[in-house]
């Protein structure tokens, strides 16, 4: 399992040649992560025939012509960012908003644990 990491997607033929390329050196299933997603009406094609199973992007851009494909889930950023406004308003500290690596691991795993078959044992975690 293959977890490609990436800051935004317009075209798609980043991940698209990614996913490929690591599906031909032994990715058995390919899954991506996006910050930000506003794919073109190529883009979302491209991606659709891709070899990535599912794609966990943010709610960060809402420019879409068209509702994104069902491999897309949307996380919303909405509860963070309204949290990070009240504790600056209220001149409260940020980083309870940041856990340590390890805690994040474990919400990514958590994530992950819903997408059927991407943490099967053996995987390379790093």
């Amino acid at each position: 399992t293959a977890l490609i990491v990436d800051d935004f997607v317009i075209s798609g033929e980043t991940l698209f040649d990614t996913a490929a390329a690591l599906r031909e050196n032994g990715a058995q299933r390919v899954y991506a992560a996006v910050t930000h997603a506003a794919p073109t009406l190529e883009g979302m094609r491209r991606l659709q025939a891709s070899a990535i199973e599912r794609i966990l992007t943010t709610d960060t851009v809402e420019c879409h012509p068209q509702p994104l494909p069902e491999r897309f889930e949307a996380v919303s950023l909405a509860p963070l960012l309204g949290e990070a406004i009240r504790r600056i308003h209220n001149k409260e500290s940020l980083s309870v908003l940041f856990p340590p690596p390890d805690a994040q691991i474990a919400v990514f795993e958590e994530s992950m644990a819903a997408w059927p078959g991407a943490l099967e044992s053996g995987h390379d975690r790093r």
